[in-house]
């Protein structure tokens, strides 16, 4: 996997003159706006036999699930080469993905590539032990499905979609139900 950085300067130097640090895990946090600026000039490509990482690990632009969804990919990769079947990983569904870091960050999610579709699904643990999963697609859409169990099991499902880039953290409101 190689990812074409184009602004990743221009951020490194505009974090270490601002004060956005997140104590939580010691991971320095830009905010949303330049988050996306930078995710706009990422790009990927699964056809090399190298990886390289999603942003530099000298780069003081981190989030905790940036690193988890690199050993997820790194992973898939390496499945792939035993598993010829599997499907490639979706590069637009992976950038979309990114776009949805700022917002998932604190939610501790499960990730993986969904080996049918190439399309990055997430996990998360509901507060009565439930289960809320996301497929976020090449399509800007995140089809969500939360199960869970009272009297009856019972399942909430939809499709959010997005037109612009910026919106993706309007999945602030489907992680409600967490």
């Amino acid at each position: 996997m190689e990812i074409i950085y184009e602004k990743v300067d221009y951020f490194t130097d505009f974090v270490n003159h601002s004060n956005f640090y997140a104590e939580k895990m010691h991971y320095t946090i830009v905010e949303e706006e330049n988050w996306n600026l930078l995710v706009d000039s990422v790009e990927f490509d699964f056809s090399n036999s190298h990886n390289q990482l999603i942003l530099k690990e000298q780069s003081v632009i981190k989030y905790k699930t940036v690193s988890t969804f690199q050993k997820t990919l790194d992973d898939y990769l390496k499945e792939k080469k035993q598993k010829r079947y599997i499907k490639n990983i979706s590069e637009k569904a992976a950038k979309n993905f990114l776009y949805l870091i700022p917002t998932i960050e604190n939610f501790m999610p499960n990730i993986n590539i969904d080996a049918d579709t190439g399309y990055v699904n997430i996990t998360f643990t509901t507060y009565d032990n439930g289960v809320l999963s996301a497929l976020v697609t090449d399509k800007s859409e995140i089809h969500y499905s939360r199960v869970s169990k009272d009297k009856k099991i019972y399942k909430i499902s939809g499709v959010v979609k997005i037109k612009d880039t910026r919106d993706f953290n309007n999945f602030t409101k489907v992680l409600r139900m967490l």
